[in-house]
């Protein structure tokens, strides 16, 4: 059959304008991805938490289903999905007062919230929006815990009273339901961490304390390997030490450990031999600043430390790789809290505590800065997958949720209307 020239033509030139349209929206595609993440979040709600007593705000978890839980320390959890209050869920004892609630975890398997009442040395175990199993006898005032994410094993702290020692620390782990075993650990154990590579349990100490033999050395850092201790370090330091480790960030993508030793040093480990220790404030290499360091976390896309400290006005982050400081920035206010890195955005969040705001930074660049909308930013929790932040005004009894992708008027953005193909 022969060709005709003329529709040939028009076919020839269709096909280059369907193949320059698919360019432009292919370009459009790749300019849109990049520009996400230089997409700020914008203040959605500030939602108050009722209580008659008034309620301390703190930490929270990102649930797998799309809800952020949040510790009321005068005993309730704020439930929220993004800025609508699901429910606020009373401690169990009926008595807003009666248990002051401490740590939280998820159990990212069985999706069970786990909490811990310091009151009545109890954990409680939430499914959903009901407590379904209270567990008792976890010794003296637990607070911290973890779920372990392979082994579903919890670990929960209490910081004194273990058996005939009254001061030395302790791990409690509970299977399922059952207490099955308690670990002594150092003085006052602070902070529990579990290893993303080697699976193991780091639980931050003290070495010693003031009313025991500076000899009785318990060690910085205590390491649980499923059900046992398997050993205690100094981290360099003499036996003689009277020191405690705060904080601990651990790089996901390296292994590296990045502590907080008491208020005045950032540790550095990569978990083996290599240990570097940078001395702050006027012990160490920023002598013009009185730093009182509070919380580390890890930008594992840069493996950067970052440091706040709630020295001030104006406080700081400390900007810190392995044993080199790289940065110490300026952040409103006085008494900085909080600092999360947000993978997905790429941004480092920053709880600026008696300036009633948050500060975002990337890099060594502080972004901006928002008001929480309460007094006492303390605490931040962010949903990555829903882009959703949460922001704990302690001292107005409040949470300030942000929010990425969301119009002022509510409705869904351009792209996820009329062009629903295009996805992060």
């Amino acid at each position: 059959m022969p060709r005709n020239p003329q529709i040939m033509r028009r076919l020839a030139v269709s096909l280059l304008a369907v193949a320059l349209l698919l360019l432009v929206l292919a370009g459009a595609l790749v300019s849109w991805q990049a520009d996400a993440t230089d997409a700020l979040p914008r203040s959605l709600a500030v939602l108050p938490m009722p209580s008659p007593h008034g309620e301390s705000t703190a930490y929270g978890v990102a649930h797998p289903n799309g809800w952020a839980y949040i510790v009321n320390q005068g005993g309730s959890i704020a439930i929220l999905d993004g800025p609508r209050l699901v429910t606020l869920l009373p401690w169990p004892g009926g008595k807003p007062r009666a248990g002051i609630l401490s740590g939280l975890d998820i159990d990212p398997k069985t999706g069970y919230v786990w909490v811990g009442d310091s009151e009545s040395a109890a954990v409680h175990v939430i499914s959903g929006t009901e407590v379904i199993t209270t567990i008792h006898n976890l010794g003296t005032r637990p607070n911290h815990l973890v779920v372990h994410p392979v082994t579903g094993l919890v670990y929960v702290t209490n910081p004194k009273g273990y058996g005939p020692e009254p001061t030395l620390g302790a791990v409690t782990i509970i299977s399922g339901t059952q207490v099955i075993t308690t670990i002594a650990t150092g003085y006052m154990p602070q902070v529990l961490r579990v290893h993303p590579r080697n699976q193991n349990v780091y639980v931050g100490q003290a070495a010693s304390w003031p009313d025991d033999p500076a000899d009785r050395n318990m060690g910085l850092v205590s390491v649980i390997r499923g059900t046992t201790r398997v050993t205690q370090t100094m981290l360099g330091e003499p036996p003689n030490t009277r020191s405690a480790i705060m904080d601990i960030a651990i790089n996901r993508k390296t292994g590296e450990f990045y502590m907080l030793q008491d208020y005045y040093a950032l540790v550095y480990w990569d978990g083996q031999d290599d240990i570097r220790r940078i001395p702050l404030g006027k012990r160490g290499y920023i002598p013009n600043l009185n730093l009182s360091l509070n919380h580390v976390a890890v930008d594992t896309k840069r493996n950067w430390a970052y440091v706040t400290s709630w020295d001030g006005p104006p406080s700081h982050v400390i900007v810190a790789q392995k044993d080199k400081v790289i940065a110490t920035l300026e952040v409103p206010g006085y008494d900085v809290r909080d600092v999360v890195y947000d993978a997905t955005h790429d941004y480092i969040y920053v709880a600026n505590r008696l300036a009633g705001n948050m500060s975002i930074i990337r890099g060594t660049e502080v972004i901006t800065t928002l008001n929480t909308g309460g007094v006492g930013p303390t605490y931040i929790t962010v949903d990555e997958r829903r882009g959703y932040i949460y922001v704990s005004n302690a001292d107005t009894h409040s949470i300030a949720v942000f929010g990425y992708d969301a119009p002022p008027d509510g409705q869904p953005p351009f792209w996820r209307r009329f062009l629903p193909f295009l996805r992060r």
